[in-house]
């Protein structure tokens, strides 16, 4: 049993230590985020339109390994009002994770609206 626990904390440091930056140099610092915003979004962005249902089919995100023993799949964001706050909006975020058919974990995330069109900023609800 302990050495199942070993081959496990190994093949995550092995992910872990493969997931940043893993073809050119980290930069600096992290940009914010409307440095990097298209100038289409910053002048047409309508959070209205924004509500719905979005899944992930193309992405690289180092905390939603594929590998074993994570595996995850079908990413899954359902944006919406919240109900009770007009600067804020909802988010549940899903995907299905661990060996076989894995489970589906489900993350209940709310983002604040900001004076920028299209930059939100998020915290567990």
């Amino acid at each position: 049993m302990r050495r199942i626990f070993s081959v496990l904390a190994l093949c995550s440091l092995l992910v872990l230590s493969s997931a940043d930056c893993p073809s050119a140099p980290c930069p600096a610092r992290c940009p914010e985020a409307v440095e990097v915003q298209s100038d289409f979004v910053k002048n047409h962005f309508d959070i209205q339109r924004f509500w719905g249902v979005y899944y992930e089919i193309a992405y690289h995100d180092s905390t939603q390994p594929r590998r074993w023993p994570i595996k995850a799949s079908c990413q899954r964001s359902v944006k919406s009002q919240h109900p009770g706050d007009p600067k804020n909006y909802k988010d549940l975020f899903s995907l299905n994770v661990g060996p076989g058919k894995g489970v589906n974990a489900v993350c209940d995330l709310e983002f604040n609206l900001t004076h920028s069109p299209g930059v939100f900023m998020g915290h567990w609800s």
